[in-house]
């Protein structure tokens, strides 16, 4: 939260999950905010333009595990946005992905996607019946 309140960072968040699942709502989802950078997903440049930015608070060294809160906290908040936006949960992807050049970010490095994927599907199987 702090790097993100300085000027100099450039970045903002529509949402971020602290490392003990907290959740904080900084920008709009309707509103633009400045999480991927430079970046293309499917042929559709500035992902900021078209996305919902959620960051996990992490070093993105590799080493730092996410912990289960802020895993569980960041699969709540996704499978609300992606019920209330209808977007399917295989939409779901990460910085490391959508980056240009590829390579220029490699977050969120650790998290296991395709099982954070996985439980987003899950949650939005129970919202749904």
């Amino acid at each position: 939260m702090d790097w993100i309140r300085r000027s100099e960072s450039k970045v903002s968040y529509h949402i971020l999950i602290g490392r003990r699942g907290d959740i904080y709502a900084l920008v709009r989802p309707e509103h633009r905010a400045w999480h991927a950078g430079a970046s293309s997903w499917d042929g559709v440049a500035d992902c900021n333009d078209y996305t919902v930015g959620v960051c996990l608070s992490n070093r993105n060294d590799g080493t730092e595990t996410y912990p289960i809160a802020q895993r569980q906290a960041a699969m709540d908040v996704c499978a609300a946005l992606c019920q209330h936006y209808h977007i399917p949960a295989t939409r779901i992807t990460s910085h490391a992905h959508v980056a240009t050049p590829a390579g220029r970010k490699t977050d969120p490095k650790g998290l296991d996607l395709l099982e954070f994927i996985t439980g987003v599907a899950h949650r939005l199987e129970h919202l749904r019946s």
